[in-house]
């Protein structure tokens, strides 16, 4: 009697043995139950419910099935979720931008991709240039595929309550948040030529280059990564390489980001420039400005080196957000920084300035201003300054609502014109650029000798102001030359003009002109007198006698 309990102890420790293991082996993953039908084998449950019906044999190892033809009616087989087929499920495209096209699996044709349109398994998605689309799953997965990628979405299934998602990137990049969630977490895959990245719960960005060298970097979270049959985990904060052939490179630290430097807002004028702290290690920088805090709405984007200062232009007015990453020498790119709200405000325009004009000479001390009306100004700032800093300004003018203006009076010297234009809402736009000019003294008026009158001629002579120096010369019979009897465009200081044949005073004064073409002011001017001569004096006489005896009786 005690032998046949120890025999029935033995078994039914044995059977609670086996239920353990079974259990063991079941629930260490999520799994379902099937329940065998008449007729059923395992082989023909294998090629309705599992994605690979060659995985039967797993099936029955699981199942401590030594023969996988022996189940019965009723008899439940255990399989792991991961083993099923699953359903297919399918993406929405929440966000696009660009150029952006589809092909369905089993076509040839590639179709404009639109908001809203749904992602089958097995389609494949092309970026163009500056161009992007974000993919949502049904389990809240995003991928953000970058311009010029190509994608393919090899498995979209849904196992239970396991979703299993798995990608391809032929050349490109993509930014994938794989969102932790209440029982099982997502199996993400990503394949490139040359590796296979696993993933769940994170935030990490996928790169492959024209070289099919692929490139991870985990932002949150933890990915594996393998390739020629090593896997390495990249814990968040660091990236790996994979090059074609060989395996990952060992994990390693990702950059800071680099922090701009701070310049006053809004920027005012296009192109403007971006000027970064230096991040030690880096060579280059990854610059993108969009137009959503996210950094999707690309706008501008470039790769710069280190010690470039980017120009940034063809932006209209408005807020944006700069983001910005350092790259390492391998390649990989750092943490990004926090977007950076920034504000561009160019409207409206400086006007077209008319005068002064730029290195040009002016002989009045003050000055006509002019300039072309703006569209959307209703009024204008000048300033005038004595340096181009403009840090000593001799004249600020604000609301000038005309498209000219007289300065005051100012000395001789160089000086520096700027101004801008101001908008309804009194916003001042950015300043033009500086045009400089010189306010010039006249060339002076040359010293006249006293003319020389001699029997025939007269010789006048003045200060000789040098060999560019030409001179305007007048004669008059009156002080104010109203009515000029000679004028002459002389290369020397003297000129002898034949002596005047009527009796009086006459008058002569010269200029100077210099090299340019300005005329100074007349000089003070000289006199001389022509007297009567004795023939005219004895023809009086006589002309007077003849009178006289006219009158006698």
């Amino acid at each position: 009697m005690q032998a046949k309990q120890n025999i029935l102890l033995r078994l039914l420790l044995a059977i609670i043995s086996s239920l353990f293991l079974v259990c063991s082996a079941a629930f260490a993953e999520e799994v379902v139950e099937v329940a065998v039908s008449k007729g059923d084998c395992l082989i023909k449950i294998a090629e309705e419910h599992l994605d690979d019906p060659a995985q039967w044999g797993e099936v029955a190892r699981i199942n401590y099935l030594k023969n996988a033809d022996l189940i019965y009616p009723g008899q439940t087989i255990v399989i792991p979720v991961r083993l099923l087929r699953g359903i297919p499920g399918d993406g929405v495209v929440t966000w696009i931008q660009g150029d952006v096209t589809l092909k369905a699996k089993d076509s040839q044709e590639w179709v404009p991709l639109h908001l809203h349109d749904r992602i089958r398994e097995g389609s494949k998605i092309r970026t163009g240039d500056k161009s992007a689309v974000e993919i949502v799953f049904e389990n809240g997965t995003s991928c953000l595929q970058k311009a010029d990628t190509i994608a393919g979405f090899l498995k979209i299934r849904q196992k239970g309550d396991l979703y299993e998602q798995r990608l391809s990137i032929q050349r490109g990049r993509t930014v994938t948040k794989i969102l932790k969630a209440t029982g099982r977490e997502p199996r993400f895959e990503i394949e490139t030529p040359s590796t296979v990245c696993a993933a769940r719960g994170t935030l990490f960005r996928t790169s492959v280059d024209s070289s099919d060298a692929a490139r991870y970097e985990v932002l949150e979270g933890k990915t594996e990564v393998a390739a020629m049959r090593k896997q390495v985990t990249v814990l968040e904060g660091e990236g790996t390489i994979v090059r074609m052939g060989e395996p990952p490179a060992e994990p390693k630290k990702l950059l800071p980001p680099p922090q701009l430097k701070k310049e006053d807002m809004p920027f005012r004028k296009l192109p403007f420039r971006l000027k970064f702290i230096p991040v030690e290690r880096a060579v280059s920088y990854r610059i993108w400005i969009t137009g959503d805090r996210e950094g999707k709405d690309t706008v501008y984007e470039n790769i710069v080196a280190s010690d470039e200062h980017p120009e940034v232009r063809g932006l209209e007015d408005g807020s944006y957000f700069l983001h910005a990453l350092s790259i390492d020498e391998s390649g990989l790119e750092g943490i990004p920084a926090a977007p950076e709200e920034i504000r561009i405000r160019v409207n409206p325009l400086p006007p077209f300035i008319n005068s002064p004009v730029t290195n040009q000479e002016y002989r009045e001390k003050s000055m006509q201003c002019s300039w072309l009306s703006v569209q959307d100004a209703v009024a204008y700032h000048i300033q005038i300054a004595r340096d181009d800093t403009f840090q000593h300004i001799i004249d600020d003018t604000a609301a000038v609502s005309e498209t000219v203006f007289k300065t005051r009076e100012f000395d001789y010297g160089r000086y520096y014109f700027r101004i801008r234009s101001v908008a309804g809402d009194g916003y001042e736009g950015g300043w033009s650029d500086a045009i400089s000019f010189d306010i010039v003294p006249p060339p002076p008026a040359p010293a006249l000798d006293p003319p020389g009158v001699d029997k025939n001629a007269i010789h006048i002579r003045w200060k000789d102001l040098g060999q560019q120096v030409s001179y305007h010369f007048q004669l008059s019979r009156d002080p104010d030359f109203s009515a000029v009897l000679i004028e002459r465009r002389l290369e020397k200081p003297e000129i002898v003009i034949e002596k005047p044949g009527d009796p009086g005073k006459y008058y002569v004064r010269v200029s100077s002109i210099d090299a340019k073409g300005y005329e100074g002011s007349f000089s003070k001017p000289q006199s001389f007198t022509i007297k009567e001569g004795s023939l005219a004096l004895f023809l009086g006489v006589v002309a007077v006698l003849g009178l006289i005896f006219s009158l006698l009786p």
